[in-house]
């Protein structure tokens, strides 16, 4: 059971990318608490990772949203903005990492191990 009541509440989650994610882990509670929610994936690549998460959430908008490309951050929002006519929060959970610190392929930074 979750502490929070969220019943009734709009809420924007950014950043899930897998079943990993710490954005889905919220979303998660978020979705458990009664919040409605909108998903955003970054790119066409991302999208049939997140989709099956955004449905099990029952998302109603679903967007992409990658901040480095113009006008997605202002359609995601025109859209809510449509749907919803407004929104109570906003979870931002987007990071940006070299591939080879992903899968552990590369020796720890000297100044992290002193």
């Amino acid at each position: 059971m979750e502490s929070l009541d969220l019943a009734g509440r709009k809420g924007l989650v950014v950043g899930i990318a897998n079943e990993h994610s710490l954005a889905w882990s919220a979303a998660r509670h978020f979705r458990n608490a009664g919040a409605e929610l909108a998903v955003t994936y970054l790119n066409d690549k991302a999208r049939p990772f997140v989709e099956p998460l955004a449905q099990q959430l029952s998302a109603s908008i679903f967007l992409p949203w990658n901040v480095s490309e113009p006008g997605q951050l202002e359609a995601v929002f025109e859209a809510i903005r449509q749907e919803w006519g407004r929104l109570d929060f906003l979870f931002h959970a987007i990071a940006w990492a070299r591939k080879e610190d992903l899968h552990g392929t590369r020796p720890p930074c000297p100044r992290l191990l002193a």
